[in-house]
Formats: structure tokens, sequence, C-alpha cells
């Protein structure tokens, strides 16, 4: 939800399920000599892993990260070419 000093009056559709503007980015990247990189935009992820006994997406997501990175290999995906912004 949007923090309070957003909030100049409560009306309805202000839920995150409701507001356009309510969202978190998800950032994943693969970097030189078989590296990654994954980032979440929500300092609420970690909380969200439990939520409905680890039935939910932020759960699922974070599994799948997780084996990826697990598996010997390399990830699949894009291969960076060692110059920024710039993908095969």
């Amino acid at each position: 939800m949007h923090v309070q000093e957003e909030i100049l009056y409560n009306y309805k559709g202000l839920r995150g399920t409701e507001d356009y503007q309510i969202r978190a980015d998800m950032t994943c990247f693969s970097t030189r000599n078989d590296g990654a990189v994954f980032c979440t935009g929500s300092i609420a992820w970690g909380h969200a892993l439990p939520y409905r006994n680890f039935d939910n997406n932020v759960s699922i997501i974070t599994d799948n990260v997780v084996n990826a990175f697990a598996k010997d290999g390399k990830l699949h995906g894009r291969e960076y070419i060692a110059e920024e912004k710039h993908w095969k």
C-alpha cells in the first residue's frame, strides 16, 4: 500500500491488488565469469515468503531463482558481452 505521506484522503481502490501504482521491480542478469544477480525492489519480499504456507508467487519465484543459481553450468538466458547494457 502507499505510505501515509502519499495519501491525501482515503478512498476505495488504494490496495495493492487494485492500484496500478503499487508495484515492485525484479532484476535478474548474468555477469562475467558465470556470475549472476537477482534483486527485488521490495523490502517486503522476505516477509511474503511464508504467506499461505509458502504457496505463493514470491516463494515460487524465489525457489526458481535459487534452483537456477545452484545448478552446475551456465545460467539460461542471454549472454553478457562485457559492455554495459549490451546483450546478445
